[in-house]
């Protein structure tokens, strides 16, 4: 090692964009941490204490402070997770509607892979899941079994 670069130590600049609802409140934390906040320009300038201000199309973050109440999402749960799974193999079986396109279609093969995690859920928490929550997975995939093999059969 050389004469000139011993004892200097190193410095680390964090360049990861930040996205934040609250403007106001991501500058709050960020000076508490000792850090410049700004989230205004896209070009990727860093300002000093190594923060990117980040703005242009697509990237500014308008903040809503009121929420209706159908926006805001259930907390995630084993229920939950298992639930959501069970609705996009219905979308893929093409019992229930798409939301991106309204319309019906079916992908059997993302169906069956859907099921297969479903089921992967199953054997790999048994033992370790309420009473609800057991009975919950095994009738999903039950159904969801079912309604696979009347749609795969011709």
């Amino acid at each position: 090692m050389s004469d000139d670069t011993e004892g200097k130590g190193f410095q680390v600049n964090d360049r990861r964009i930040k996205f934040d609802e609250n403007e106001a409140g991501a500058a709050a934390s960020d000076t508490a941490n000792g850090g410049a906040a700004t989230s205004s320009a896209a070009s990727g300038n860093t300002s000093s204490g190594g923060s990117r201000t980040v703005e242009g199309p697509g990237w500014k973050m308008e903040h809503q402070d009121e929420k209706k109440p159908s926006d805001q999402l259930p907390p995630m749960d084993f229920t939950h997770f298992c639930l959501s799974l069970a609705g996009s193999a219905l979308i893929n079986l093409g019992d229930a509607a798409s939301p991106e396109s309204g319309k019906t279609e079916s992908d059997l093969n993302m169906a069956r892979q859907t099921i297969d995690i479903l089921a992967m859920l199953e054997a790999k928490t048994q033992g370790n899941l309420t009473e609800d929550e057991s009975k919950l997975l095994s009738t999903v995939l039950y159904d969801l079994r079912m309604r696979f093999l009347s749609k795969s059969r011709p």
